[in-house]
């Protein structure tokens, strides 16, 4: 052994890194020589926790699904991965997951000089290409813990993705399967001890070191969240299509363009991309914001990164990424990132339905924080203030007694109070984390504020409804139910267009349509998953959203 007095340690937030110069010697004759570039770090699984040099440690990663849109192949350039790392760590993002793949050797001396852990896998997709290549896996196990046991940003090893014991139909076959993946992480851990290793991500399937779980959770193990962020997705943008010369043809995006076309939508399809865009971010942050609250995670890998072509065997597009297909930003902003992607990040009980309120009631929100730092918070505070175009409105300071490192802790109430508003209005609410050290966390969130006085307890017009719907009568006394012999004059409420309303409609009446979820076609969801993006947007002359506060996007207010 090699003493290194006071050595510096390796992390993502400091990613020192030593240069050792070996030489064999022979009667002062040098023979041979080499040099290693590594990096000082320990890693390990401590129960449900990840501790990284003794420090809980949070995963904040992301998907690389190796989307190289012109050349198809991964890059052998170490310039590229550190372009792409860094923008990365740009967002927030700590840590990388490659897809059933181990990238090269120039990857992880990007991932080391950056400050990225990597989490790699054998070459394995789903469980059933394991068995029949065993011998050539069991090769490539052995010749990657060789090749990459000196950089310290490799925390993670899969045998591969998503083995579901589910799909093996025989119990003598999931026994046999079971055995091989027994034996080829017994084999890693004898060549590299220190290396965290598992049997693969998505299924909860020993033996591990980590669980990265699609469904459920290790009751003994850290947890990493697999695949995390619902698959939801944005429009696609063909104005990339002139670009793609590469090895894949535009082809799928030539056909959704062409279907746009055909439909008369492209003169709104720039707003609803772009809509369509800030919804995936509205997406992005409820999902990390919620799995940050869960003390039973110990990080996730969102996917994915950038956007994936269709015309490889995975079939669709995804539209998934943050990035587009060049690693180019789509609309989530790097400080926008970075505030959700924080090692320390302030929570609110508030979930995405009870983001409106009225203004001329109190609203109480319960404060938390989850502290992934560099220390324990002990006697600081949280400053946070309502505003409303950069005016603030209302403004407070809670104390945080104490907010230990690896956990999510209670700080306190926010209390809005009446607000000094005369119609409905968007707010935003933003909290700051002072740290004992000075370093500053800041998170935001919209919220809509509207006046019950403003709520019509009559109207000049008839207005009947076809909803059975108690509370929209408690809120509208002056609606009526469905008759025959209706004022076609007045204003009609529905959820489809039934006969009813359709010949309400022919009679020169008005109609207000609140369609229910699966009312036209395939189900939708506020939150679209692949192939049913929605890029709703609000004209800004729309006479029906008027006095709806909006920026032409339909936002959590609408949720």
């Amino acid at each position: 052994p090699v003493a290194i007095p006071q050595g510096r340690l390796w992390s993502p937030d400091s990613p020192s890194l030593y240069d050792a110069a070996i030489s064999l010697r022979i009667g002062g004759k040098t023979i041979d020589q080499t040099n290693v570039t590594f990096g000082l770090r320990e890693i390990r699984a401590e129960g449900t926790h990840l501790l990284l040099n003794g420090k809980p440690l949070y995963i904040r990663g992301y998907g690389d699904d190796s989307v190289e849109i012109i050349g198809g192949g991964p890059p052998s350039s170490k310039k590229i991965y550190l372009e792409r790392m860094q923008i990365a760590k740009s967002y927030g993002f700590n840590a990388v997951r490659f897809h059933s793949t181990t990238p090269t050797e120039e990857c992880f001396e990007a991932a080391d000089e950056v400050g990225m852990l990597v989490e790699s896998e054998l070459p394995v997709i789903y469980q059933e290409y394991l068995l029949p290549h065993r011998e050539f896996l069991q090769n490539e196990l052995v010749s990657i813990l060789h090749s990459y046991q000196n950089h310290p940003s490799w925390f993670l090893f899969t045998l591969g993705n998503e083995f579901s014991l589910r799909r093996i139909p025989d119990a003598e076959g999931k026994v046999i399967f079971t055995n091989a993946l027994k034996e080829l992480v017994a084999l890693g851990k004898t060549i590299n001890p220190g290396l965290l290793i598992s049997s693969n991500t998505g299924y909860l399937v020993p033996p591990m070191d980590v669980a990265i779980p699609y469904q459920g959770l290790s009751s003994d193990l850290p947890n990493i969240k697999h695949e995390y962020g619902g698959y939801h997705c944005s429009l696609p943008d063909f104005s990339l299509i002139p670009r793609l010369v590469g090895v894949f043809d535009p082809g799928w995006l030539e056909e959704e363009k062409s279907e746009m076309e055909a439909q008369g939508l492209m003169k709104y399809y720039r707003d609803s991309l772009s809509s369509s865009v800030r919804l995936l971010n509205v997406s992005a942050k409820a999902f990390i914001e919620k799995l940050r609250g869960m003390p039973e995670f110990s990080g996730y890998f969102y996917w994915l990164i950038n956007d994936y072509p269709a015309g490889t065997p995975e079939g669709p597009s995804w539209y998934w990424g943050w990035l587009n297909y060049f690693w180019e930003p789509k609309a989530i902003t790097t400080e926008e990132s970075r505030q959700m992607n924080a090692p320390v990040l302030a929570l609110i009980d508030a979930p995405l339905n009870s983001r409106s309120f009225w203004i001329e009631e109190p609203k109480m929100i319960r404060l938390s924080v989850s502290n992934f730092g560099s220390a324990s918070l002990e006697n600081s505070k949280v400053t946070w203030e309502i505003l409303q175009k950069e005016k603030i409105l209302a403004s407070g300071t809670l104390p945080i007694h104490s907010a230990p490192l690896g956990a999510i802790s209670s700080v306190g109430e926010i209390q809005i109070p009446r607000l000094p508003l005369m119609k409905a209005s968007e707010v935003d609410l933003r909290v700051r984390i002072v740290g004992v050290d000075g370093a500053s966390y800041m998170n935001r969130w919209k919220f809509w504020a509207f006046p019950r006085r403003a709520i019509a307890r009559q109207m000049p017009l008839p207005v009947t409804s076809l909803l059975h719907s108690t509370r929209l009568k408690r809120f509208y006394p002056f609606l009526r139910d469905w008759s025959a012999n209706v004022n076609p004059q007045g204003v009609l409420v529905t959820e489809d267009l039934r006969a009813e309303a359709v010949h309400f409609l022919e009679q020169g009446g008005r109609v207000v349509l609140l369609a229910g979820p699966g009312r036209f076609g395939r189900r939708t969801s506020y939150f679209p998953v692949t192939g049913g993006a929605m890029g709703i947007y609000v004209r800004s002359n729309s006479p029906a959203l008027s006095v709806f506060p909006n920026d032409g996007f339909c936002d959590l207010q609408f949720f």
